[in-house]
């Protein structure tokens, strides 16, 4: 299973379950907020030993052009969904 389809599936259930649980998430303050990191700094380069593969992977994600996000981005995203007022859905 490729990237696009675990992004769709996790999207799909989250929509779901924001649906399911709206009238109750409004009485127990349930937000349900999907965070869509992007190309992120991992140890997956560095740890793949096959060099075509770990060309092939730099090449791809990791493009000179592409700002490549730090924990500390996400980390800033969910404080930011987080700390919104509970009226307020980010999607």
């Amino acid at each position: 299973m490729d990237t696009s389809h675990v992004t769709f599936r996790v999207y799909s259930f989250s929509k779901q379950l924001r649906n399911l649980v709206f009238g109750e998430a409004l009485a127990y303050a349930v937000r349900v907020t999907v965070i869509e990191s992007g190309t992120v700094a991992t140890e997956l380069i560095p740890s793949t030993k096959h060099e075509g593969t770990r060309q092939a992977v730099a090449t791809a994600f990791y493009a000179p052009e592409t700002k490549i996000l730090r924990d500390g981005d996400i980390a800033q995203a969910i404080l930011y969904a987080v700390i919104r007022p509970a009226h307020v859905s980010i999607n």
